[in-house]
């Protein structure tokens, strides 16, 4: 634990504290304004809507670029494995604190700067909105997909969580699995677009095998209600989920380490 600690600390500062990280916040604020332009910059347009759905349009845009949320969450720390192991600190690290810490720490730190970038990104956006003089809920109701039954119950601030720990959540998965890439390719371009070449890969793989099982596909859980009518449970299930997968790959990543180690 003491060799996690040392080197979970040092990724921490190195992921954190790093030009990336605000680089990152600013691309994902940048991302989301763009997705919402059609109503942000139309203040004519405001009486039509309100800020949670102004955050679900921000994030689930029909624009299409909703995805790009993979490539970015990639950019505060996922490409530190391969700058690692060129420079020659990856193994200097490994020799004092052992793979298997050393894989754990840059897991984590890897996670944890793509999930608060995300969130930190979105709570500027809503920031934003507010300070817009943007409404909080609309004069007409809202239906009960997309999480909104959340906020038309009268719980807006508990309906931006969930936004929020969902959008996180798919931000850290991408970064984890283009940081398990990278363990396998020696490519940084390759592994920091490998989530986006998934998520459209998994897509095909979903409409040709499974194409009934929605609560399954990627894009309804990363950017929808994947199970309408239930709130609850849909955030439920989303976040189990996306947070399985992420085991699964920081799992195959360890492997991979220690695996190259002789552990």
């Amino acid at each position: 634990m003491r060799a996690l600690g040392r080197a979970l600390g040092v990724d921490l500062r190195r992921s954190l504290l790093s030009g990336a990280f605000f680089l990152t916040v600013a691309l994902m604020l940048a991302w989301l304004c763009f997705n919402s332009a059609h109503y942000l910059f139309n203040p004519a347009m405001w009486s039509q809507i309100s800020a949670p759905k102004m955050l679900f349009i921000a994030t689930c845009t029909s624009l299409g670029l909703a995805p790009l949320l993979f490539a970015i969450a990639t950019v505060p720390y996922a490409w530190s494995f391969l700058q690692d192991r060129e420079s020659g600190f990856e193994l200097q690290a490994v020799e004092r604190v052992g793979a298997r810490a050393y894989g754990l720490a840059k897991l984590l730190s890897v996670g944890a700067a793509a999930f608060l970038a995300v969130a930190a990104a979105m709570f500027l956006f809503l920031a934003g909105l507010y300070a817009m003089g943007m409404e909080t809920l609309p004069g007409y109701p809202l239906n009960n997909n997309q999480y909104y039954a959340i906020a038309s119950a009268g719980h807006v601030g508990l309906f931006y969580l969930v936004r929020i720990t969902i959008a996180g959540l798919t931000g850290s998965l991408a970064a984890v699995f283009a940081l398990t890439v990278s363990s396998f390719l020696s490519n940084s371009y390759v592994a920091l677009l490998a989530p986006l070449l998934g998520f459209y890969t998994s897509q095909v793989l979903h409409s040709l095998l499974i194409p009934r099982l929605s609560a399954f596909r990627l894009d309804s859980v990363f950017f929808y209600q994947p199970i309408a009518g239930s709130a609850s449970f849909s955030f439920l299930w989303s976040a189990v989920y996306l947070l399985t997968l992420t085991a699964l790959c920081a799992r195959l990543f360890l492997w991979r380490l220690r695996k190259e180690a002789g552990e």
